[in-house]
């Protein structure tokens, strides 16, 4: 009987699928404008900690929730301290560089987003008898903000529960991402110039763009090379050989397979820094480098034999100053709500915000001469010199849920 009630339920919902027709893009992201400040009871304020650049031209997106259960997601001003509106039915990717237009994620209007809801329905209604096995669909829209346009531009699959990371350009033109299930063998790239999202069958794994129209990327043969998104052909930056060789002068860990490159905003671009694989994690010092582009041929300088990282550590614009969390044990594996800045000059430390010993990470980033953390479930402001610490928004009542 357990059987035929299973083969019921899949043949009601394969009758709904073939006779239902896919949500309607009514439903796709809208802006609704508007100044104000931020009251009421917010549960949780978050936003996109782990973003090369979420402060762009003093704002970013937060999301969360109001009143315990009403998901939200705002234009946050940073110096006036005042929402500028609202996203629905929508989240934010990236923006162009006036802010005008929005690459969002969106409802999903496709029949194969449609396949997804209803299977997942189906999933539920069996008690979990009936175990899909399929990739989740991101739907990808352009929101043109001065006339609230929305207009559908491609998808992407990505493995159920995962996602991938987002890459902007210095001047936000581009974006680029590699879904997890391309696993390096691709990427889409986004243009606002055209509102165009394509996929470009290249190899390799993104860390971030050299300029204006080079990707950075790690491939998996151990080399730094530069994909150029105009001319569509990738150069070799700095070849394994080439790593084995400097790590060997400078006589320290030379298997170019154990070491991995990232990316940091200066202000202008962004620089690439080279350390040991897993340097965030192993709790042991590393080797810091940084691909030079001072000269007419890019090297890689030296710039600590040995450097202690911290899960989720940031450095400064310019690279002065090292930002990072407490944590209350293993890297990465739990955190007690302490934000430290480290002066790298004197490799002085400085407590800006003591362990609270909740198990929450604090995830800070730079914002100028303050730090933006997280909170008792909400997003918080201090200055470097430990001053003004105060909520972005008001805090969440006692009795909210988590």
């Amino acid at each position: 009987m357990k059987r035929v009630g299973l083969v019921v339920i899949l043949t009601i919902g394969l009758i709904a699928l073939l006779f239902s027709r896919a949500p309607s893009p009514s439903n796709a992201p809208r802006f609704i404008p508007g100044r104000a400040s931020p009251v009421g009871n917010y549960s949780t304020t978050h936003y996109d900690w782990i973003s090369l650049r979420p402060f762009v031209n003093d704002r970013f997106w937060l999301f969360g929730t109001r009143d315990k259960t009403n998901r939200f997601t705002c234009l946050y001003d940073l110096k006036a301290r005042m929402i500028l509106g609202e996203l629905i039915d929508g989240g934010v990717v990236c923006a162009n560089s006036d802010g005008t237009k929005l690459l969002c994620v969106g409802r999903d209007t496709s029949i194969a987003g449609f396949k997804n809801k209803l299977l997942n329905l189906l999933q539920k209604i069996s008690g979990g008898r009936f175990r899909p096995n399929f990739n989740r669909t991101e739907s990808f829209w352009v929101l043109n903000l001065n006339d609230n346009s929305p207009a559908r531009v491609g998808a992407a699959s990505q493995y159920s529960g995962s996602g991938s990371r987002w890459y902007s350009t210095p001047d936000l033109r581009y974006a680029c991402t590699s879904p997890t299930t391309e696993d390096g063998t691709a990427f889409l790239l986004f243009d606002f110039a055209d509102s165009s999202l394509i996929r470009v069958p290249v190899g390799g794994y993104i860390r971030g763009w050299w300029d204006q129209k080079n990707i950075f990327l790690q491939t998996s043969n151990h080399d730094f090379a530069l994909y150029d998104v105009e001319k569509k052909q990738t150069t070799t930056l700095f070849s394994a050989e080439t790593i084995r060789a400097t790590l060997n002068q400078l006589k320290l860990p030379s298997d170019p397979a154990n070491v991995e490159t990232f990316a940091n905003w200066n202000g202008t671009d962004y620089d690439f820094y080279i350390a040991e694989t897993q340097h965030e994690l192993s709790g042991k010092p590393s080797f810091l480098l940084k691909a030079d582009r001072t000269s007419p041929n890019p090297a890689l300088k030296l710039v600590a034999e040995e450097f202690q990282f911290e899960w989720g550590g940031r450095f400064d614009a310019k690279a002065t100053k090292f930002l990072y969390q407490g944590e209350s044990g293993a890297a990465g594996q739990g955190g007690n709500g302490a934000v430290y800045l480290r002066d790298l000059s004197d490799d002085s430390t400085r407590t800006l915000v003591p362990p609270d010993n909740r198990g929450q990470y604090s995830i800070p980033r730079f914002y100028g001469d303050e730090v933006i953390y997280y909170r008792d479930r909400v997003l918080w402001r201090i200055g470097l010199d430990g001053s003004n610490n105060v909520p972005l928004f008001p805090p969440p009542s006692p009795n909210a849920n988590p």
